[in-house]
């Protein structure tokens, strides 16, 4: 059976997000072996697999700072969700156990 992970920002919020759930889901639905990793999670599904723990926090912290320094310096204001991520996140599972890798951006 093919495994497929798909990863995204998060589960929910997006058009990319909401397309790599729906994705998710209707693979799920035919059988398919499929899991979504995301960096935050909103849906509770046990196949969501999300980052837990205090280096996460500490990235997600890091990063929202950092994030608004650049944006008062830039003066602009984006009514988009977004990113800089200056820390790096890595995989919290092994890749290679799965058939096809879909990178939702």
């Amino acid at each position: 059976m093919m495994r497929v992970l798909h990863v995204n920002a998060n589960d929910q919020s997006g058009g990319a997000a909401r397309s790599a759930y729906r994705l998710f889901k209707g693979e799920e639905n035919i059988g398919l072996n499929t899991r979504l990793l995301v960096f935050d999670k909103y849906i509770e599904d046990s196949h969501v697999l999300t980052y837990s723990g205090k280096y996460n926090k500490i990235r997600k912290f890091v990063n929202a700072r950092w994030n608004h320094v650049i944006m008062r310096m830039v003066g602009e204001r984006l009514d988009t969700p977004w990113n800089m991520n200056f820390l790096p996140f890595g995989f919290p599972l092994q890749i290679d156990d799965y058939d096809l890798v879909h990178l939702h951006w």
